[in-house]
């Protein structure tokens, strides 16, 4: 099944993930056809590919998984950029 990759670059904070804390820079996103909803996310071109925290979302489309991930969620409690997430 071929995967629909789709590139994007982190909001400031990031975008946070199970195995590694937050990622940003230029990323790629796809929903990964070998569990229902679980969405991965890798540094765009890398092998390593990481859960996005909040994963599975069975009800979301790639296109709104790429909104929300590229989205700035503003500062968290502390005043520093927050990481965006599917939560």
């Amino acid at each position: 099944m071929a995967q629909d990759k789709r590139d994007f670059t982190a909001p400031p904070g990031g975008v946070m993930t199970d195995e590694v804390g937050a990622i940003t820079g230029d990323l790629s996103t796809w929903l990964d056809p070998e569990e229902t909803g679980a969405v991965r996310v890798s540094y765009a071109g890398a092998l390593d590919t990481y859960t996005v925290t909040g994963s599975p979302v069975a009800d979301l489309t790639i296109d709104q998984v790429v909104e929300r991930l590229s989205k700035d969620p503003g500062p968290d409690e502390t005043g520093n950029p927050g990481s965006a997430d599917l939560r």
